[in-house]
């Protein structure tokens, strides 16, 4: 698939899917090992509880893939 079909496909999500699969590419396209939730919220402009239960969601769908750890304060 290329890049133009894939950002059309994208666009067909809903908003939450759509914030879900930037901070899938975000992770991606990290250099960092770990990334701060207080990074993800900013960059996507919504409250840590919004990135933490998306992280959630997406470890659900690729537990594999994907580790979520919590530590110290939001």
């Amino acid at each position: 698939m290329d890049t133009s079909t894939g950002q059309t496909m994208a666009k067909l999500l809903g908003k939450l899917d759509q914030r879900r699969l930037n901070i899938i590419k975000y992770l991606i396209t990290s250099d960092q090992e770990m990334v701060a939730i207080k990074e993800l919220k900013t960059h996507f402009n919504c409250s840590s509880q919004t990135i933490i239960s998306d992280l959630k969601q997406l470890i659900l769908i690729f537990p594999d893939k994907l580790q979520f750890e919590m530590k110290g304060k939001l």
